[in-house]
Order: C-alpha cells, then sequence, then structure tokens
C-alpha cells in the first residue's frame, strides 16, 4: 500500500483481530440469551408508517 508516494506496510492489527473479537461477543450474546440490536431504525420507520399520511398528487416525470 502507498500514501503520499510512500509505501506502508498494512497495520495487521487493524483487521487481524476483528472477526475474533465478532465471533467472540456472538458466543457471549448466544449463551446469555441477549441480543445486541439498535431499535431506533425500526422505530423511526413505524414512526412514519404509523404518523404519516399519504397523499396522491399528478404524476412526476424525469
Amino acid at each position: 500500500m502507498q500514501i503520499d508516494g510512500a509505501d506502508v506496510a498494512p497495520a495487521q492489527s487493524a483487521l487481524s483481530g476483528e472477526y475474533p473479537r465478532l465471533y467472540q461477543r456472538m458466543a457471549e450474546l448466544v449463551r446469555d440469551g441477549q441480543s445486541d440490536m439498535d431499535l431506533r431504525p425500526m422505530t423511526l420507520v413505524a414512526d412514519a408508517f404509523l404518523l404519516g399520511t399519504r397523499k396522491i398528487t399528478d404524476p412526476f416525470h424525469f
């Protein structure tokens, strides 16, 4: 890899431990019967469907 024309060795620790940490975290969650989930996006979509209204207008053509 090069940065500003100079060869730079990729950092071994940047990604080498990523998947083992993910699998370890998943094993902990399964073992403890828990989940690690962000419900905010689902809440926003639910709010849009529940609170929004539909207004039919003329077709739009690009």
